[in-house]
């Protein structure tokens, strides 16, 4: 899972190198199904990470899964980590372009 993890920051730190370096903030949504707590505990710390690396400040955006596509759509996140059905939403509604995959250890889901 770490490795997985790796290649996704590798790629959206790839990305946000490409970003205009004039703008201020990255926003970053990830999926909240279960509150905004709980995704701020899984993913702060990816933020924080991507904001030492790139220099610039990234905020990371919780949203529900009914707001992700419209997020998306209208702009309030500049990238979105989404499950796989939602990604596939977000590719035929709105023709994004998946960055990366992350996949779970399969020997690693079956121990918990």
């Amino acid at each position: 899972m770490k490795k997985l993890l790796s290649y996704f920051v590798a790629t959206l730190l790839f990305s946000f190198a490409m970003l205009n370096t004039a703008q201020a903030e990255v926003k970053v949504g990830v999926q909240a199904p279960r509150g905004a707590l709980k995704a701020m505990k899984r993913w702060g710390d990816l933020g924080e990470y991507l904001k030492t690396s790139i220099g610039s400040d990234v905020k990371i955006v919780p949203l529900k899964p009914n707001e992700t596509v419209e997020a998306v759509s209208n702009g309030s996140v500049d990238y979105m980590l989404a499950n796989p059905v939602l990604t596939v939403v977000m590719v035929k509604k709105l023709n994004s372009v998946p960055l990366a995959t992350m996949k779970k250890n399969p020997v690693a889901s079956s121990l918990v």
